[in-house]
């Protein structure tokens, strides 16, 4: 089983190290963009068409980190096909993005509860992995689609935190859309999704 947990800890490696370099070169953009749009400085035109040439080179830097960040998650989106029904994955995909792990509130106790499952002896999933897994922090695997979601906190939510309260109503209905026939999931222009048994 610690095989699945090498393979996490790896992408953790890779996509971090990917978020740092993103978040450097946003940094280099803002003092190119200060540079050239600074009154007071007056740049050569050969310097500021550099300038502008470098600009550009690092936001296809940029382009081509998040397509590594996207492709190492699915890496991840590897893991959770092999444990969990694609018909259960779908609906759970149906989220934005948390955004960058490395800047994540409470990821090390995240980190912490998934190598604690292994070390039960059970398989987990960092859902921030995946492009998947979209809902929820981790998911614990008991066996070939036998799973359940597991919500970390760190400390206490506020009450006027509106992403705080959201999180607890869209993982319950996503629940039950996934484990009480009848239940819809969401609205599209007005309809709703249900999930019925094929009998």
């Amino acid at each position: 089983n610690y095989v699945w947990l090498e393979i996490q800890e790896e992408l953790i490696i890779r996509i971090t190290r990917i978020e740092r370099r993103i978040q450097t070169s946003r940094k280099q953009i803002e003092e190119i963009k200060r540079s050239l749009g600074d009154r007071n400085i007056r740049l050569p035109k050969a310097k500021a068409a550099k300038l502008k040439v470098k600009l550009k080179l690092i936001k296809n830097n940029i382009n081509e980190y998040y397509k590594l960040l996207q492709l190492f998650r699915q890496v991840g989106d590897a893991i959770a096909f092999t444990f969990i029904d694609k018909y259960d994955l779908k609906p759970q995909g149906n989220k934005e993005s948390a955004g960058f792990i490395s800047k994540k509130r409470g990821n090390r106790l995240e980190r912490a509860c998934l190598r604690a499952t292994f070390k039960m002896g059970e398989i987990a999933i960092l859902n921030d992995l995946t492009n998947v897994l979209r809902h929820f922090d981790l998911t614990i695997v008991f066996g070939t689609n036998q799973w359940i979601p597991f919500e970390v906190k760190s400390g206490k939510s506020s009450a006027s935190n509106p992403r705080a309260m959201r999180q607890p109503k869209n993982g319950e209905e996503l629940l039950k859309y996934l484990f009480e026939d009848g239940q819809y999931l969401h609205e599209y222009d007005g309809y709703r999704k249900f999930r019925t048994p094929l009998t």
